[in-house]
């Protein structure tokens, strides 16, 4: 369903070309009555519209709009008929469930931020071998947990593995801070697989 919603400076947008699709509206349609939206109240709706432009399957350009949440609601308020508030049901859902990645996403990284800080702040010489193996370990603990042959990087792993990787990160960088602390003869990677072994994640 999110192929409806895509994501746009880290806002859940759809696009004009896409309304106009799903809703069975010319495409021109559509677009007159986003420039009367923004004639009419510019004021308002000037952040809910963002013109770009797309090309055809002739190569030319021709004008589109990326549109946020607020606008689609203002957009498709006229629609009527059965299908039509199916439709808006449909993009109210894939809105939602964009949004919440999008805010799962943005804490996701203040996570990272501060697992990497934390070793900054408590490795008596970090480096960015430091860093890069806590992401590693992360990543390939996380990778055994749902049963793949090979590491899965971060950026390919889906919501359900990132929010696995949260724990599994912090307790990398503790037992790292530890290790350096007490100078101790410990496997990170091994201390970590072993701990997490048994927890695998059905599919």
């Amino acid at each position: 369903m999110n192929e409806l919603i895509n994501i746009k400076n880290d806002e859940a947008v759809t696009t004009s070309l896409q309304v106009a699709e799903v809703f069975g509206k010319r495409h021109t349609h559509v677009l007159d009555k986003i420039q009367q939206i923004l004639k009419d109240s510019a004021e308002n709706s000037a952040q809910c519209f963002k013109q770009s432009v797309y090309k055809d399957a002739s190569g030319k350009t021709n004008t589109m709009y990326y549109i946020n949440r607020d606008g689609f609601v203002f957009l498709v308020m006229g629609f009527t008929g059965k299908k039509a508030n199916e439709w808006k049901w449909k993009y109210i859902e894939a809105f939602n469930q964009m949004e919440k990645y999008i805010n799962f996403r943005k804490a996701d990284k203040q996570i990272q931020k501060n697992a990497m800080q934390f070793l900054h702040d408590n490795l008596q010489m970090p480096t960015e071998a430091d860093y890069r193996k806590a992401n590693t370990i992360a990543n390939k603990c996380v990778s055994n947990m749902y049963g793949y042959p090979k590491m899965i990087k971060k950026g390919d792993m889906s919501p359900e593995m990132l929010e696995q990787r949260e724990p599994v990160l912090n307790e990398i960088v503790e037992l790292m801070a530890v290790k350096d602390k007490y100078q101790l003869d410990v496997p990170v990677s091994k201390s970590i697989y072993k701990r997490y072994e048994s927890k695998v994640v059905n599919t």
